[in-house]
């Protein structure tokens, strides 16, 4: 299952027509309809019906579609942070990914964010999360895809989405022939749970408070214990990502809630001291001024005793920013600034005036300290 896939189906629903969705995806008829084939044969799923004209959804092609449109608008989220990510310094990307996030989330995107972002070198770490934002707090990811809310005021979250939770329920564990779940009337003695500390645990523990589960089987592993209640060792909460990757036969066995449905945050998080943004702002701020100027001068500067580090721009011709500059510690300090024209400049008559400024830009890099 791909990005591109899931986009074909998205596009194909909206527009009712293989023609109209082929050409609005800037791809031909023939191979748009391959590639919706191929998803259809990945999920054991028709998600389209093709005898009707217009085409239309199927009942559980309704079903996927609200979950395609979720999965394709966070993927141009996390391409917009890789996006972002491309132009740091250094040529390393370093995810990190809930375990419980594992065999869902990453198989969507790594595929898609290589063909993009072809020269980044990206490395996966997958851990519980509270491990994660460890390893983030101490520079050792970029940022991490994991589960929450969580009480760290040093992370900033961004919410990607809300993944609905659904119920494994095997034949010899069905009380009734309801087709929704209540989640009031569970046997909690019934449910296969991962141990305590686990995250997926912290979520069933604030939808089913104070219970009391089946602790017969203790694993940690989710789709162990998935996999356990499909062949009648008890019930089992199913995320829906991890629901689209069970076989057919399988799936007749898995119920929806009844409103409010359960459901985990996944978001993307990362440092509030983001010093890579400050830096890429900067360079920005050059950037913009780039297409007016003749020629641009870039110095590097390093003080390794002070652990003062950055670059100095020097644009010439008639731009409104001539002289920019930033520098850090790489740690927790940023500092930036500009010589900035709120008036068009002329270049000839400014340089003056740019070259004693200048040496102020340059003095004031040189004698900086953190405190």
């Amino acid at each position: 299952m791909t990005i591109n896939q899931l986009k074909y189906v998205l596009a194909l629903y909206k527009y009712k027509n293989f023609t109209t969705a082929a050409e609005k995806s800037l791809v031909s008829q023939p191979s748009l309809s391959m590639q919706v084939q191929k998803l259809e044969k990945k999920l054991n799923t028709k998600i389209f019906d093709r005898s009707k004209k217009p085409i239309e959804t199927t009942e559980i092609g309704e079903k996927l579609i609200k979950q395609f449109q979720i999965i394709v608008s966070e993927s141009l989220k996390v391409k917009d942070l890789i996006n972002y990510q491309k132009n740091k310094i250094i040529g390393n990307l370093n995810i990190g990914i809930s375990s419980t996030l594992e065999s869902t989330i990453l198989p969507v995107f790594t595929k898609d964010l290589l063909e993009k972002f072809p020269d980044i070198n990206i490395k996966y770490k997958t851990n519980k999360s509270k491990f994660l934002y460890n390893s983030l707090n101490n520079n050792e990811l970029d940022f991490v895809i994991g589960i929450t809310p969580l009480n760290n005021s040093s992370l900033a979250v961004r919410p990607l989405y809300y993944e609905p939770l659904l119920m494994v329920i095997p034949e010899n564990f069905k009380k009734d022939e309801s087709t929704k779940i209540d989640l009031s009337k569970i046997d909690s003695k019934d449910i296969l749970i991962p141990e305590k500390e686990n995250e997926f645990r912290n979520i069933v523990d604030d939808v089913l408070p104070s219970s009391i589960y089946n602790e017969k089987f203790k694993n940690n592993n989710l789709e162990t214990l998935i996999n356990l209640s499909i062949n009648g060792n008890g019930i089992a909460f199913i995320p829906f990502l991890n629901f689209l990757n069970l076989s057919e036969k399988h799936k007749d066995k898995v119920y929806k809630f009844k409103s409010p449905e359960p459901a985990r945050e996944i978001s993307v998080v990362f440092k509030n001291n983001n010093l890579k943004k400050h830096i890429i702002d900067a360079k920005k701020m050059t950037a913009k001024h780039r297409q007016m100027a003749n020629e641009i001068s870039q110095r590097k500067y390093d003080n390794n005793f002070e652990k003062v580090h950055g670059m100095f721009y020097d644009l010439t011709d008639n731009v409104a920013s001539p002289s920019q500059f930033y520098v850090t510690d790489s740690v927790n300090h940023f500092l930036s600034g500009a010589l900035y024209f709120e008036t068009k400049p002329n270049y000839d008559s400014t340089l003056p005036a740019i070259s004693y400024i200048q040496k102020d830009m340059v003095h004031l890099i040189e004698s900086l300290k953190w405190k």
